[in-house]
């Protein structure tokens, strides 16, 4: 599920198991919802805007194969990304291979990028696999429309999450494994900031940054049922226990963070001493 806004239009857009694409006005939300077929096993879907335009990234199944697609708001028609390897035969450039391409992909994080967007997308194997569009100067390798960013101390574990954010001029990715495993990489030259093993006991589910003061929050949650709220710089987080295992977070607003658990939403108030604290060394 994501916002959009374009021009003075805000729409929210989520996605379904089914691989339909619901689009709501969000000024007119007892209107009904507009519907894309993708015919297509949806498993995460993120937004972004692109030449006037918005871009909906999408990790999907098809044929038993996972790969990152896109389709554009406004049309409802996908983005050509197949990449052609002979006359006969082409496959999804922003898919695995070699065994690799049956593993659910988890993780999906995208963020503007001079002309166009950088983004990244995980299943598998404790590596995240990092691709550009729209760039004149994109990633890729020999064989791959992308390169691969491994973590360190990883155990070959699903990376579960992602999610990207800002810190003045510096871009960030960060991941989280089923091990509890946390990594921060400069998401535009792939060095890392900083990790943390352990960060959560098993999975992080979810993954979000904030800006407080023109900082960066990273905020983690996990089936520990605990939120960490993490800076940039490697330091113990501060902690809040929810009691419930968490399956989604979303900053509703400056100072306040939806918690999303089996027995519901939950909304979590910071005043601004504890905001600032949030970022305090």
């Amino acid at each position: 599920i994501a916002l959009t806004e374009t021009g003075n239009r805000v729409s929210l857009v989520a996605g379904d198991r089914e691989g339909i694409i619901h689009v709501v006005d969000t000024a007119s939300p007892a209107s009904p919802a507009r519907c894309m077929k993708t015919n297509l096993n949806l498993e995460v879907l993120r937004t972004i805007p692109y030449q006037g335009q918005t871009v909906i990234l999408m990790t999907v199944r098809e044929g038993g194969k996972w790969s990152t697609r896109m389709w554009t708001l406004e049309t409802g028609k996908e983005i050509p990304t197949k990449k052609a390897y002979s006359r006969s035969y082409s496959e999804q450039a922003y898919s695995l291979s070699l065994g690799e391409e049956d593993k659910t992909m988890y993780g999906l994080a995208v963020s503007p990028v001079d002309e166009g967007f950088r983004f990244a997308f995980s299943s598998k194997y404790s590596k995240v696999m990092v691709a550009d569009f729209g760039r004149s100067s994109g990633l890729k390798t020999v064989s791959r429309q992308y390169e691969e960013w491994y973590m360190p101390g990883g155990e070959g574990e699903e990376v579960d999450s992602l999610a990207a954010g800002s810190q003045g001029e510096e871009l960030l990715l960060a991941a989280g494994t089923a091990y509890g495993h946390l990594v921060v990489w400069d998401f535009l030259t792939g060095a890392i900031k900083w990790h943390y093993v352990g960060a959560h006991l098993g999975t992080i589910s979810v993954l979000a940054f904030h800006k407080v003061d023109k900082r960066a929050v990273l905020v983690s949650g996990g089936q520990d049922c605990v939120l960490h709220f993490w800076t940039t710089r490697p330091r113990d987080p501060i902690t809040i226990d929810i009691g419930e295992p968490i399956d989604a977070i979303a900053w509703v607003d400056h100072s306040r963070l939806a918690v999303g658990t089996g027995r519901g939403v939950l909304i979590v108030q910071f005043s601004e001493k504890e905001l600032a604290n949030l970022t305090e060394s």
